[in-house]
């Protein structure tokens, strides 16, 4: 399903899947699961105090640009060495190809996870 998508969410439990098209999401203070289509165009997700779920069929269907402040990130094994930690944030910035859709993430005190098709690692 194609969508053209804006919410601004607070203390709400939302969960899409197989949405294509576009999406910008606000949210504060709840909770986001998230299964995006490989005809999403862009996700893009400015949240505060929400825990994030993405999970997707292969990783390599999308570009990811996510990061956290005094929050974790945490990715696949196999994509683990794209994951940067600094000081107060963490940063996963991965892409294959150029041309695929885009996941932007901006995420402060709650972590955000990436599901693919390998295991769980946290750094």
């Amino acid at each position: 399903m194609d969508v053209a998508l804006t919410a601004k969410t607070e203390k709400a439990d939302i969960t899409l899947e197989d949405f294509g098209g576009t999406a910008m999401i606000h949210s504060q203070y709840g909770r986001l699961q998230l299964v995006p289509a490989p005809t999403l165009r862009i996700l893009t997700i400015e949240a505060a105090r929400t825990d994030i779920v993405v999970a997707t069929k292969q990783l390599t269907d999308f570009r990811y640009d996510i990061v956290t402040t005094y929050a974790s990130i945490r990715v696949p094994d196999n994509v683990n060495k794209y994951l940067v930690k600094s000081r107060d944030k963490q940063l996963f910035k991965y892409s294959m190809i150029d041309h695929k859709p885009e996941i932007i993430i901006r995420n402060s005190y709650s972590s955000v996870i990436l599901l693919g098709e390998k295991p769980l690692v946290t750094k």
